[in-house]
C-alpha cells in the first residue's frame, strides 16, 4: 500500500495549493479488499504523512493504523457507500472547493437529492461523454449532522444503478469524486471544478 498512500499524499499537497481542502477539510481513500485506506480524522491534507492513514473494513471498523491516535475520517461511511455503488471505483476524493460548495446550496429548498445540470462543455469528455450526447447533471445530497445518514442516502439513491457522473455534491459540504485509478479520480475532480467555476461565472 506504500505507493498508493504516497500518491494520495502528493494529491493532498496539490489540492492544498489549489485551495480545495482548507484547514483539515476533505478526505481521500483507496480501495483495499472490501474496505479501504482512508485519511485519518483531523489531518491537514497538504501536510499528510504515511502515518496519517488508517485501514477500515467494509463496515467502517478500524483494521489498522500507523499512528497511535489515528482514527477514521468522519466521512468514512460515504467513501464505503461509493465503493459499494460503483464497483469499478478504486479511489475516492472528497474536497471542499468553493464553487461546488456554493452551487450545492442553490436549490436547497428542493427535495433531496436534487440535481444540478452541468453545462455542455468539452470537458465533459473527462466523464466519457461528449457534450452533444445528452445533458448531464450532478446529484446533490442533503447534509446530515450524522454522517452515516448521508451514506445511507447515497446507497439508497444508487441502489441498482450506476451514477451518471463520477461524483456528487453534499449540501454545503463539497464534492466527492472517484475513479478507476488515482489519475482518473483526480481528472474527475479537475473536470468538476472547471464546470462549477464556469457555472458561477
Amino acid at each position: 500500500m506504500t505507493d498508493p498512500l504516497h500518491a494520495l499524499i502528493d494529491v493532498g499537497a496539490r489540492f492544498d495549493r489549489q485551495g480545495f481542502v482548507p484547514a483539515t477539510s476533505g478526505n481521500f481513500s483507496v480501495r483495499e479488499g472490501d474496505g479501504c485506506w482512508i485519511t485519518a480524522s483531523g489531518r491537514h491534507k497538504g501536510r499528510l504523512l504515511a502515518t496519517d492513514f488508517v485501514r477500515v473494513g467494509a463496515d467502517g471498523e478500524l483494521l489498522e493504523r500507523r499512528s497511535g491516535d489515528a482514527r477514521p475520517s468522519a466521512e468514512t461511511s460515504i467513501h464505503l457507500a461509493v465503493y459499494r455503488a460503483e464497483p469499478k471505483a478504486q479511489v475516492v476524493l472528497h474536497i471542499h472547493e468553493l464553487h461546488g460548495t456554493l452551487l450545492s446550496l442553490k436549490d436547497a429548498v428542493a427535495r433531496a437529492p436534487w440535481r444540478v445540470e452541468l453545462p455542455s462543455l468539452e470537458i465533459l469528455k473527462a466523464f466519457g461523454s461528449h457534450p452533444s450526447d445528452r445533458k448531464l447533471a450532478v446529484d446533490v445530497f442533503q447534509n446530515h449532522h450524522h454522517v452515516p445518514d448521508i451514506a445511507r442516502d447515497v446507497s439508497r439513491h444508487y441502489a441498482g444503478r450506476s451514477p451518471e457522473v463520477p461524483g456528487f455534491l453534499i449540501e454545503g459540504h463539497g464534492l466527492t469524486a472517484w475513479g478507476e485509478s488515482l489519475e482518473r479520480a483526480e481528472f474527475a475532480v479537475e473536470a468538476f471544478v472547471f464546470l462549477f467555476r464556469a457555472m458561477r461565472g
